[in-house]
C-alpha cells in the first residue's frame, strides 16, 4: 500500500512540474504583451510629438501670416484665413478628445498588466509553498516507510527467532519425554537384571539422573516440561504483543496518507483555478489589444481624411461644403470611437 501511495504521489508531483511549465509559458506571454505595450507607448509619444509639432507650426502660421506680394503662398495663406475660429477651436477640442481617449486606454490596458502580474506573482508564490508542502509531506512518509520497513524486519527476526526457539523447546520436550519412558523401562527391569546390567543400563541411559527414584525423576522431568510450556506461551504472547503495535503504526501510517492525499487534492483544485483565472485574464488583454488597434486605425483614417481635405481646400474647393463633409465624417469616425469607449468602460 505504501509504494502504491508513493506512486501516485511521484505522479501528481509530475503533473505539478507540468503545470508549472504552463505557467512559465504563459509568464512568457505577459512578458510579450509587455513588450507590446511599451511599443504602443512609444508610438503614442511619437503621435503627441507629431501633433504637438503640427499644432505649433498652425499656431506660428497663424501669428506670422504673410503680406501681400511676398512669395508664391499667398493663395494659401488667404484660404486658411477663410477658416473660422469655431472650426479651429472643433478641431483642437477633437484633438484633445482623442488624445484623453487614448491616453485612458494605455492607461487600462498598463494597469491590467500590473494587475495580472501581481496576480500570476501572488498565485505562483502559493503554488511554492504548496510544492513545499508536498515535499516535507513525502520526506516524512519516506522515513515512516523506513521506520515501519525496520519494524517489520526486526518483527520478522524476532517471530523467527522464537520458532527456532519453540522448535528446541520442542525438541527438548521430546528428548526429555524419551528420558522419561527410558526411565520408566530401565525401573521395570531393574527388579529383574542383574546388577552388572542394571549399571550399565543407568550409565547409558540415564546416568545423570543416578540416586533418584523414578517418581522423582518424573516429577524433574514434568516440572521441566511445564516451565519448557511456560516459556513458549511468554514468547507467543510478545510476539502477539509486537504485531499489535505493528497495526496500529500501520493505521498511523495510512492516516497520514490519506491526510496527504487531501493535501495534494486541494493543491490540484488551486492549480486548476489559477489556470482558468490566467485563461481569462489573457482573453482580457487580447481584447483590450484588439480594441487599441481598431482606435489607431481609426485615427490613421480620420488623420488622412483630414490631409484630404486640407489639400482639396488648398487647390480651392468649396471650403463650406467640405468642412460640413469633413465634420459629418468626423462624426462618422468618432461615434465608434466614443462606442468603443463605452465598451471598454463596461
Amino acid at each position: 500500500v505504501a509504494t502504491e501511495t508513493l506512486k501516485k504521489k511521484a505522479l501528481e508531483l509530475q503533473q505539478a512540474e507540468e503545470t508549472e511549465e504552463r505557467l512559465r509559458e504563459l509568464s512568457s506571454a505577459i512578458e510579450v504583451a509587455k513588450q507590446l505595450l511599451a511599443r504602443l507607448e512609444q508610438d503614442l509619444r511619437q503621435q503627441e510629438e507629431d501633433q504637438a509639432r503640427q499644432q505649433g507650426r498652425d499656431a506660428q502660421k497663424q501669428k506670422n501670416p504673410r503680406k501681400d506680394g511676398e512669395g508664391p503662398d499667398e493663395v494659401e495663406e488667404e484660404e486658411e484665413d477663410d477658416v473660422t475660429p469655431e472650426e479651429e477651436e472643433e478641431k483642437e477640442e477633437d484633438a484633445r478628445f482623442l488624445q484623453a481617449l487614448e491616453k485612458e486606454s494605455y492607461e487600462e490596458l498598463v494597469k491590467l498588466s500590473e494587475d495580472i502580474e501581481k496576480q500570476f506573482e501572488a498565485k505562483r508564490s502559493r503554488l511554492r509553498d504548496l510544492e513545499t508542502r508536498i515535499e516535507e509531506t513525502q520526506t516524512e512518509m519516506t522515513h515512516l516507510t523506513e521506520a515501519i520497513r525496520t519494524e517489520q524486519q526486526k518483527a520478522v527476526e524476532g517471530i523467527r527467532a522464537e520458532e527456532r526457539k519453540t522448535a528446541c523447546l520442542k525438541q527438548k520436550e521430546e528428548i526429555l519425554r524419551a528420558l522419561s519412558r527410558a526411565c520408566r523401562q530401565g525401573a521395570a527391569r531393574s527388579s529383574s537384571s542383574s546388577l552388572g546390567q542394571k549399571k550399565k543400563e543407568e550409565e547409558e541411559n540415564h546416568g545423570y539422573f543416578e540416586g533418584l527414584s523414578s517418581g522423582a525423576i518424573i516429577e524433574t522431568i514434568d516440572s521441566r516440561l511445564d516451565a519448557l510450556r511456560q516459556e513458549s506461551i511468554d514468547a507467543a504472547t510478545s510476539t502477539k504483543a509486537k504485531l499489535q503495535n505493528l497495526h496500529r503504526e500501520e493505521e498511523v501510517l495510512q492516516n497520514r496518507c490519506s491526510s496527504l492525499q487531501s493535501t495534494l487534492a486541494s493543491r490540484e483544485e488551486v492549480t486548476n483555478l489559477l489556470n482558468l483565472q490566467l485563461e481569462r485574464a489573457r482573453e482580457q488583454l487580447q481584447e483590450k489589444t484588439k480594441k487599441k488597434m481598431n482606435f489607431n486605425q481609426a485615427l490613421q483614417d480620420i488623420e488622412e481624411e483630414l490631409k484630404k481635405k486640407e489639400k482639396e481646400a488648398l487647390e480651392g474647393s468649396e471650403t463650406k461644403t467640405e468642412g460640413t463633409s469633413s465634420e459629418v465624417y468626423l462624426g462618422l469616425y468618432l461615434h465608434p470611437v466614443s462606442w468603443e469607449r463605452e465598451k471598454g468602460e463596461d
